[in-house]
């Protein structure tokens, strides 16, 4: 696992609360381009966007619509996909959830275990890029924040999702206005809207959608109905 040094988060990525509507502490920048500069510096090499040194808006409006329904997420084994900052996994892990923090980005794992352990919440950090991989592990919900941004890997990512959902997996999408959303294959659960950085987002207020991605089939053998708790809140 690829790390940083705790006087880097420190300096360019202090803990402080992640949200003023999510009771959760993480390390997080005030200026991503800074910390991005620092970061390339610090590693000796170029870098991938450090989304893991932000709550994106989709996992803020995830980590509260757990928070609004933590019943159906206690006690359930818990995938946060492309997890960045964990935040959303590490949410469900505070109401009951078993919680696997996956992301492609080394430090994005190590970032998210950290941020996990600071709120004391247990969880398995995995940099398997599971789209590739051949294992079958199945969970009972997966959460999807902010990862349709591209469209060879949005058309990965969804066939990947469609697989799990055809295993009696409940996904669980949010997303912010990105372009390559699969909200063809969506079952809504709630919309809200959110203050957002200028700097980052390019506007002040962005439209976060949450809902269930269904598969093209009339009907799912699922291996989990108790999930189907999700359809009462539509």
């Amino acid at each position: 696992m690829i790390t940083v040094s705790k006087q880097f988060l420190d300096r360019y990525a202090p803990v402080g609360p992640a949200d003023s509507t999510i009771p959760a502490f993480i390390h997080k920048t005030s200026d991503v381009f800074e910390l991005w500069e620092s970061l390339e510096k610090e590693i000796g090499r170029r870098s991938e966007v450090p989304f893991w040194a932000l709550p994106w808006p989709a996992a803020r409006a995830l980590s509260v619509f757990i928070l609004q329904h933590p019943d159906i997420f206690k006690d359930k084994s818990v995938l946060d996909f492309g997890c960045g900052c964990g935040i959303a996994g590490i949410t469900a892990g505070m109401n009951g959830a078993i919680v696997t923090l996956n992301d492609i980005d080394p430090l994005a794992v190590y970032v998210s275990s950290v941020n996990a352990s600071l709120n004391k919440v247990s969880c398995e950090a995995s940099g398997e890029n599971m789209l590739e991989s051949s294992n079958t592990r199945r969970f009972d919900i997966i959460l999807i924040a902010d990862c349709f941004y591209e469209k060879s890997i949005s058309v990965q990512i969804e066939h990947f999702l469609l697989q799990q959902s055809q295993m009696g997996t409940e996904i669980v999408v949010a997303d912010a206005q990105r372009p390559f959303a699969p909200h063809h294959r969506a079952s809504l659960l709630q919309t809200v809207t959110l203050d957002v950085d200028f700097s980052i987002e390019g506007t002040t207020r962005r439209e976060v959608t949450l809902f269930n991605l269904k598969p093209d089939l009339t009907k799912i053998d699922s291996v989990n109905s108790d999930l189907s708790r999700f359809d009462s809140l539509r």
